[in-house]
């Protein structure tokens, strides 16, 4: 994809720049970022503690401003997470919505150690995620 500056201002004016950002308009300038091409969002958010969740698990919800005509490739990590010790927590972090409009992750906090049986502290952590579009080139029939 790329675009022209005049569509990226339209863009900026129209979502505001952090969205454009988002979803990496910037770096479809010809001759910007990466070639001139990309469809990787990268994310950052502070993810708290929802009533909807069990105590100690995070959900992070993001739909994108423009939909996609595929899903995408998901990576998710923990930014927070510091060294491990006894009282350190370990993440399962689970893709449970993942369409064209819309992603969903899932992060559960576990004590390192398996034999803590202290409750869960409630979640509380900064999230970081890149989201890149599949577009398929070869499709295999079997």
């Amino acid at each position: 994809m790329s675009v022209t500056k005049q569509d990226l201002y339209a863009t900026i004016q129209r979502i505001g720049a952090a969205e454009t950002a988002k979803m990496g308009l910037f770096h479809d300038l010809p001759g910007g970022g990466s070639g001139g091409s990309s469809d990787v969002l990268m994310l950052e958010a502070h993810v708290t503690q929802s009533d909807m969740a069990p105590r100690g698990v995070g959900i992070l919800r993001y739909d994108y401003p423009v939909a996609r005509t595929n899903a995408s490739f998901v990576d998710v990590f923990v930014a927070d997470a510091g060294p491990l010790s006894p009282d350190a927590l370990v993440y399962e972090i689970n893709v449970v919505v993942n369409t064209p409009q819309s992603l969903g992750v899932q992060i559960i906090s576990k004590w390192y150690d398996p034999n803590k049986v202290d409750d869960l502290p409630e979640f509380d952590q900064r999230i970081a995620v890149r989201i890149e579009e599949f577009k398929p080139t070869v499709q295999i029939t079997v």
